[in-house]
């Protein structure tokens, strides 16, 4: 017999994963086969992101789930009520940021773009990071599985070129350093901090 929160569709050998009802989502990423390593910080913050101090992911198991994605979506929503009015665009950094940025635009009723790489030069190992469909004075909340310094700085530096503004990121996991040089507010589900 399933579970409850597995289904298995009869034209299908593979469950589909769905978030339960407050479930800790560092619980439904291991569910999907995702979790790593992963040592939860000492004293919790009662709301917020899940503090951890060591994390490994594959957020593309999780992403292979659409009920997990839009779960995780809300969680990020829940957290953000006061920014979302402010995004006209919510755009994925690299394909593992798409499937939640298109969740999030969905479910806040705004446009989705993709950002992705275009190489400069035919022998060219570098690439010019260049936003889809981002228009001059949209309001930009940048989505990533995991939000590094370098991703938010390529990010900034293509929404700018863009003509648009950047208002806001949303991750999975945020992994920017403690008093990082960005002013952007940035929501996340996880938050990895250095413990000593």
């Amino acid at each position: 017999m399933n579970e409850p929160n597995v289904i298995v569709p009869n034209n299908m050998s593979e469950a589909i994963v769905r978030g339960l009802p407050g479930e800790d989502p560092l619980e439904l990423l291991k569910r999907c086969g995702g979790l790593g390593n992963c040592t939860r910080a000492e004293n919790q913050p009662t709301s917020g992101p899940v503090i951890v101090a060591e994390f490994t992911m594959d957020f593309a198991k999780a992403e292979q789930h659409p009920p997990v994605v839009t779960y995780l979506a809300s969680i990020l929503i829940n957290q953000a009520l006061e920014l979302i009015p402010q995004v006209d665009v919510f755009c994925g950094l690299w394909e593992l940021g798409s499937v939640l940025a298109y969740s999030l635009a969905t479910t806040c009723n705004r446009r989705y773009s993709l950002l992705g790489p275009v190489h400069t030069g035919r022998h060219s190992r570098r690439a010019e990071f260049i936003w889809h469909s981002i228009q001059k004075g949209d309001r930009v909340a940048v989505v990533a599985d995991e939000l590094t310094s370098e991703y938010l700085m390529q990010a900034n530096e293509a929404v700018s070129k863009s003509g648009g503004e950047l208002v806001g990121a949303f991750c999975f996991c945020d992994c920017l350093p403690e008093g990082s040089w960005h002013k952007t507010p940035v929501v996340s589900i996880v938050r990895k901090v250095a413990i000593e």
